[in-house]
């Protein structure tokens, strides 16, 4: 994908990365992680990477005690290993009440606004819904080597079909009975600034009670959003991200 001599920036969920190269044996998953990051470097053609991988315990706990609770415990080996290899030999970063997700959309945000200097462009590389759902851009599913691009629009409206409708996998409730289908048939024809409006009626009218409605709403957006911005990380964990320089690919 790369032109000439363009800069081009790879921001890199690595929890997945984990996930996905964990196998029987530790030097299996080590190589495994090594051909995983060269494939997503050589696919993006990029010139530099910011990896992140997540620190628990995160700020949505604070938020909902069970969050993620009712994931079973993986199975796979060798994730702790991994993931510390990927800090020793790849520089990933992990930021305090903070997940993965959390620090990607970030960078992609500074990125954006022209904030990270120096490079030509970026690309999100991930596999999970919420980042490739959630964040504009073209982005790479490193489980299938293809890229998807997420416009504005879509973002924000996945943003708040979440909101309706939570999360299972993560223990985000959202509104009782209404899935990705219904949620997506309430805003089908909504005006984008109108989301927020909406989805509150929808709790409102769910838990027949303004107050109540407003908590549930507000407990589930804060969840399902991910930190984007300086203020988001200030009213979220009372800090901004201190981030390193921009890894540069030796070739």
């Amino acid at each position: 994908m790369k032109q000439n001599n363009e800069t081009r920036l790879a921001i890199i969920d690595g929890d997945s990365i984990c996930y996905l190269a964990s196998r029987d044996t530790i030097q299996e998953s080590i190589d495994n992680v090594d051909k995983l990051i060269a494939d997503i470097l050589a696919k993006t053609g990029s010139t530099h990477y910011y990896l992140f991988l997540s620190k628990k315990p995160y700020f949505r706990h604070k938020i909902n005690s069970d969050y993620k609770g009712k994931r079973k415990a993986p199975t796979l080996m060798f994730i702790k290993t991994l993931m510390n290899y990927l800090q020793e030999q790849y520089l990933a970063e992990a930021f305090k009440d903070v997940e993965a997700d959390d620090m990607v959309a970030y960078v992609k945000y500074l990125h954006s606004n022209g904030k990270i200097p120096g490079m030509a462009t970026s690309i999100v590389c991930a596999i999970d819904k919420d980042v490739l759902g959630q964040v504009p851009g073209t982005h790479l599913n490193y489980s299938k080597m293809e890229f998807i691009t997420t416009s504005r629009e879509s973002a924000n409206k996945f943003l708040y079909i979440q909101t309706i409708m939570g999360d299972s996998t993560d223990n985000i409730k959202g509104i009782p009975g209404k899935g990705i289908a219904k949620a997506t048939e309430i805003l089908k024809d909504v005006d984008p600034k109108d989301y927020p409006y909406v989805c509150l009626a929808e709790y409102i009218s769910k838990f027949q009670s303004p107050n109540i409605g407003i908590i549930e709403f507000q407990k589930t957006f804060q969840q399902v959003y991910m930190l984007r911005t300086p203020n988001d990380f200030l009213a979220a964990v009372g800090y901004i991200p201190k981030l390193q320089t921009p890894i540069q690919i030796n070739t």
